[in-house]
């Protein structure tokens, strides 16, 4: 799921846009329109957006309270100019570059303004973000690294397992393992395993923390045993 907030006057054709890129493009979003600063500031307590788009002028004050008031706030803003006789009301636009902006758009918007904002945003997620981000059910999906136990394959089809459950998507072991730290081996063929849940290893098999266990090609123990017991492999 991708996550947007809109502080605009511009809300309606923003959110046109963004629905239109969401059924084009199969990607879950769901969006949030806010009528005051006051009432964007009392989601963002217990909510996480994504994206937010602001008007320049509410968007000077409301950039700057996010980044001094929210510690490790991540999300993008991007900000629409006023009409010109307010816009030239502000002063300093180099304050906006200081509180995560993304970009500034112009103020007659096309759709091809959202839908690039929306490409950015999403590369961003995949590449700054600690968590593994993936596709299921046309919706964007992201999971702390430290909660995946191990990735399968099987017949194509990725199945993750996490502390909290399962979920598969469409993608190679190959390509999964080059994103992720080095905790994460390929114990098998099939098998992406986080190191960390493995409590045992045999020649055969890996015994994980929930007492699962899973093959291990016999090339693998070493290394295995090398992370998991901080030794030196043998080889």
């Amino acid at each position: 799921m991708f996550y947007i907030g809109i502080l605009s006057n511009k809300a309606t054709i923003i959110e046109s846009f963004i629905l239109e890129y969401s059924k084009t493009n199969l990607v879950n979003i769901e969006i949030e329109i806010f009528e005051t600063e006051q009432g964007l500031f009392n989601y963002l307590l217990k909510n996480k957006l994504d994206l937010i788009f602001l008007n320049v002028i509410s968007g000077l004050k409301t950039g700057l309270t996010i980044r001094n008031n929210l510690e490790n706030y991540s999300t993008q803003l991007v900000f629409i100019p006023d009409p010109p006789t307010i816009t030239r009301a502000v002063e300093n636009y180099e304050d906006l570059l200081n509180v995560n902006s993304l970009k500034f758009l112009p103020y007659n918007l096309s759709i091809n303004d959202i839908w690039h904002i929306l490409e950015l945003v999403q590369k961003k997620i995949c590449l700054e973000t600690p968590n593994f981000v993936y596709i299921s059910d046309y919706s964007l999906q992201r999971v702390d690294l430290k909660d995946i136990i191990y990735f399968e394959n099987c017949k194509k089809k990725i199945t993750i397992v996490t502390t909290t459950g399962s979920d598969y998507f469409t993608g190679s072991l190959t390509s999964i393992q080059e994103k992720l730290p080095t905790q994460f081996v390929r114990i098998y063929r099939s098998l992406l395993v986080n190191v960390n849940y493995i409590n045992k290893v045999d020649n055969h098999y890996v015994v994980l923390k929930n007492n699962k266990t899973l093959p291990i090609a016999r090339n693998k123990i070493n290394m295995v045993k090398a992370l998991i017991y901080r030794e030196k492999p043998y080889f």
